[in-house]
């Protein structure tokens, strides 16, 4: 049987994971800290959250007290910042992807500059087989208002071992850096 993860938002979570077989409505939630409330933990900006490039959190939220806060990393070629997890999959395993994204009217996405929500499909030793990058805000998107976006991802390939689910902020060379909040 095909397997469904569920990235999925509740108004008090930013962003959530849940197995459930498809046809069925019962899931198990499998990311950790999906609404980006638990602060730091080591290294990491929120518990259980790897990031990379220009990261924070913001208190501009609607769904908690902090959202996560990814930018541009403005090194004058394209960047990417971004925070993200590791979870077990398989060949054949979908993602349903629902969250909140917010770009401010102070540090807007223009140019080519995107939100992206990304699922990296990764064989037993941690290459990268392929994976599905959604723009889920970009310059056309309103400013300074949280708005929903949901996707499905296409199924994960043969191979699949493990899965990186990845939001961010990509910044074009030509444009100043933006920000984005999940």
């Amino acid at each position: 049987a095909m397997k469904t993860k569920t990235f999925i938002s509740a108004p008090a979570v930013a962003l959530t994971l849940l197995a459930a077989l498809v046809g069925t409505s019962s899931g198990q939630c499998i990311l950790t800290n999906p609404s980006f409330e638990i602060g730091p933990s080591g290294n990491q900006v929120f518990a259980g959250w790897e990031q990379f490039g220009v990261f924070g959190s913001t208190s501009e939220t609607t769904h908690g007290s902090q959202a996560a806060r990814v930018s541009g990393p403005n090194s004058g070629d394209w960047g990417l910042s971004a925070f993200w997890q590791t979870h077990d999959g398989s060949p054949g395993e979908q993602f349903e992807v629902t969250g909140h994204v917010m770009h401010p009217s102070s540090n807007p996405l223009t140019d080519l500059c995107g939100a992206l929500v990304n699922i990296e499909w990764r064989d037993s030793g941690g290459a990268m087989i392929d994976y599905q990058s959604v723009t889920v805000a970009d310059a056309t998107s309103p400013t300074d208002e949280y708005f929903d976006f949901t996707f499905v991802s296409e199924p994960a390939p043969s191979g699949t071992a493990y899965i990186h689910f990845l939001v961010a902020a990509i910044q074009s060379p030509t444009a100043p850096s933006p920000d984005v909040y999940f």
